[in-house]
């Protein structure tokens, strides 16, 4: 899809407030027809929206943790095919592993990589660390995991997208 068009921009916007509206009040709300409306979303879901998810209250679930897990490569990975084959690796068993939402490579405070997951307690996290350094064990070389107690006294501001919505 070309460079996204203002009215995309402010459907994107609104769904992303709420992905439940309909086509009609979004329609009423950005000042366009329902069925440019209809469209432009189809558009949109077509090659811009990855996916409409519900965000729920963690810890109503049961889950107590939130972990962020930053994660550096073996040093030995230099040949591209083996760069390639770690990644593919990596993708197939992140993708296996429930409690996990997101896995990516990145750069900063001298990592190569972070995974963000929840969990119901302690063990679980513990449990989850351990299959990695042992399963990964040829292409991770360390590990530091930060975790978040979903259940504090203060959260300064929630998970969710609609902030980002405010943003574009």
């Amino acid at each position: 899809m070309p460079r996204l068009k203002d009215i995309d921009l402010k459907i994107l916007a609104e769904l992303m407030s709420n992905s439940k509206i309909s086509d009609r009040k979004l329609a009423r709300t950005i000042g366009v027809s329902q069925p440019t409306v209809t469209r432009r979303r189809a558009t949109l879901e077509r090659e811009v929206i990855d996916a409409y998810t519900a965000i729920p209250k963690w810890s109503k679930l049961g889950f107590q943790l939130m972990a962020l897990t930053f994660i550096k490569g073996r040093d030995r990975l230099i040949k591209p095919e083996e760069v390639e084959k770690s990644v593919k690796v990596s993708e197939d068993w992140f993708s296996k592993e429930p409690n996990v939402v997101f896995a990516a490579s990145g750069s900063g405070i001298g990592w190569q990589g972070v995974i963000i997951s929840y969990h119901k307690n302690f063990s679980t996290l513990a449990s989850l660390e351990r299959r990695m350094r042992v399963e990964l064990s040829e292409y991770i070389g360390d590990t530091a995991t930060f975790t978040v107690d979903l259940n504090p006294g203060i959260i300064a501001k929630r998970f969710n997208l609609k902030y980002l919505s405010e943003a574009m």
